[in-house]
C-alpha cells in the first residue's frame, strides 16, 4: 500500500522486542510500529510523552516552545486556559509531525444482554469482580 499510495518503497524487519526496544532508544530506525494508549482521561496523556525531557519521548522530540506551553497548562488557573495551551501543544505537533499515527487500534466485545456489571477498563481488559447473570 506503502508503494501504491505514497510512492515508497519499504521493506519490513521482523525483530524480537528486546531488539526493537534497543533501535527505538538508540534512534536506530526510520519508520516503527509504537503505540500509546491513554491511562487517564485527559490530553496531557498524549501530549506529555512528546516533553523533551520524557522517557516516553522514542521519537527524540524536542521544541521548547512545546515544552513551554505544557508548563503553562500544568500552571493555568482555569479549565478553559488548560485547554487553549494543549490546542497550542496540538497545533506545534500538527505543524512539526514528529510521528504519523496511521493505525487507531479499536476492540469489540459482544456481550449478551442478560450479562450486567462488566466495566471495561481504559486499556481496554474488563474487571470481572461484578459480573453477574440475570434471569432470561
Amino acid at each position: 500500500m506503502w508503494k501504491k499510495n505514497l510512492g515508497v518503497d519499504v521493506t519490513l524487519q521482523n525483530q524480537e522486542r528486546k531488539v526493537v526496544l534497543d533501535n527505538i532508544n538508540n534512534g536506530q530506525y526510520s519508520v516503527v510500529f509504537s503505540r500509546w494508549l491513554a491511562d487517564y482521561n485527559d490530553p496531557s496523556t498524549f501530549l506529555n510523552v512528546f516533553r523533551s525531557t520524557s522517557s516516553e519521548n522514542s521519537a527524540k522530540y524536542a521544541n521548547q516552545n512545546y515544552d513551554r506551553v505544557l508548563h503553562q497548562a500544568t500552571a493555568a488557573q482555569t479549565p478553559q486556559q488548560v485547554q487553549q495551551y494543549f490546542q497550542q501543544a496540538e497545533d506545534l505537533l500538527s505543524a512539526e509531525t514528529p510521528v504519523a499515527p496511521v493505525y487507531y487500534e479499536a476492540n469489540a466485545t459482544l456481550v449478551k444482554p442478560y450479562v450486567k456489571g462488566i466495566d471495561f477498563t481504559r486499556q481496554g481488559p474488563l474487571y470481572d469482580k461484578n459480573v453477574y447473570i440475570i434471569a432470561h
